[in-house]
């Protein structure tokens, strides 16, 4: 009969693990496990798979934080129509919404004019409007109506001036009918006339048309405009903007020539 007891569990796994190399006899000098070739490969692959997998997650980083700081600013020009100057602005918006992440930041205004054409605009007792010229925001930049004016006002001669005002210097008669007209257009926005009241002022510049005649060319121009620009987008409810509002705008703007029949053909298509 066979009396030998089975060997405990604990016994068992402790010679497991004395096979492993994890426990060894007092009497031994420890050593540590040896890996065999395919556990030292398997190793070697994990992290090779997470240093790709970092190097991976900060280039994604990096690109996006790019991406949402190259955007993150937006920035333009603003066109002053009763000053006929000239700012720079700025601020931070968040990149695909309309949400401001900081308050606009105003650069100084300077005028892109000499006194040969400011000297003719009306003062202006209602305050000072500034309308957005550029806005750029990343890779997408706008181009505004109020660009149509200042394009003018930049424009230069051969010799390197001002185109217009050295025009108004040697035509002083026509720019202090012009200028005006060009004033009231721009603070209506209604730049889409701006560029045909450039032509018939340089014309009659050239051919000496008398000054009542340009003056109702200019003003039936604008008129014009403003009777399409209403008809574009139908009347108003607000109190400037009303249809019995802009019909008051025309007969005060047409003042002195408002019984010259171009005028008043002009105004009643208002209505």
């Amino acid at each position: 009969m066979n009396c030998d007891q089975p060997e405990s569990p604990f016994r068992l796994g402790m010679d497991y693990n004395r096979k492993l190399g994890w426990i060894h006899d007092l009497d031994e000098p420890f050593r540590f496990p040896r890996l065999s070739m395919a556990d030292k490969k398997s190793k070697f692959l994990n992290w090779d798979k997470l240093a790709m997998w970092i190097i991976g997650g900060l280039v994604l980083f990096l690109i996006g934080f790019s991406y949402f700081w190259s955007n993150l600013t937006l920035a333009g020009e603003e066109f002053s129509p009763e000053l006929f100057q000239v700012r720079a602005f700025s601020y931070w918006r968040l990149p695909g919404t309309k949400m401001r992440l900081s308050a606009t930041k105003i650069g100084v205004s300077s005028s892109p004019c000499t006194k040969h054409i400011l000297n003719h605009l009306k003062p202006i007792s209602t305050g000072v409007t500034w309308q957005v010229i550029t806005a750029s925001q990343g890779n997408a930049k706008d181009q505004l109506a109020p660009g149509i004016l200042t394009k003018y006002l930049y424009q230069k001669n051969p010799n390197g001036d001002s185109y217009w005002d050295d025009w108004s210097f040697h035509h002083p008669k026509q720019a202090a009918i012009l200028w005006p007209v060009v004033q009231q257009a721009a603070m209506r926005e209604l730049y889409v006339c701006v560029p045909d009241l450039f032509r018939a002022a340089e014309a009659g510049g050239d051919e000496g048309i008398a000054d009542n005649r340009l003056n109702v060319a200019l003003k039936r121009i604008c008129l014009q405009a403003a009777s399409v620009k209403q008809h574009a987008f139908g009347a108003s409810s607000d109190a400037t903007t009303s249809s019995s509002a802009l019909s008051q705008w025309a007969r005060d703007f047409a003042g002195d020539v408002l019984e010259d029949p171009d005028i008043q053909d002009a105004i009643s298509s208002m209505n």
